[in-house]
């Protein structure tokens, strides 16, 4: 940087480096921000997947003991017509 002295070139370089630092420090800042807020986002989506999957669950638990019990009954009166033969 010509037409300046020797301290006075150190401290623009000093102060251009202290100004990068604190852009970048800014841009850290806002970058965590955003991954906070999609994590977030994330987790609030996960946690409807899981209740959703859950009462999914239960419903096929429910049908499953249903169909086990018409089992059972269609077995009971095979086995009553077989008798009666």
């Amino acid at each position: 940087m010509p037409g300046l002295s020797i301290t006075a070139q150190k401290g623009l370089t000093l102060f251009l480096i202290i100004l990068l630092n604190l852009m970048l420090s800014c841009v850290a800042a806002l970058q965590a921000s955003i991954l906070l807020i999609a994590a977030r986002r994330e987790d609030q989506i996960s946690s409807k997947l899981a209740n959703y999957t859950l009462e999914i669950d239960q419903q096929n638990l429910a049908l499953t003991t249903e169909i086990a019990e018409l089992t059972r009954q269609i077995h009971a009166l095979t086995e009553e017509m077989a008798k009666r033969r």
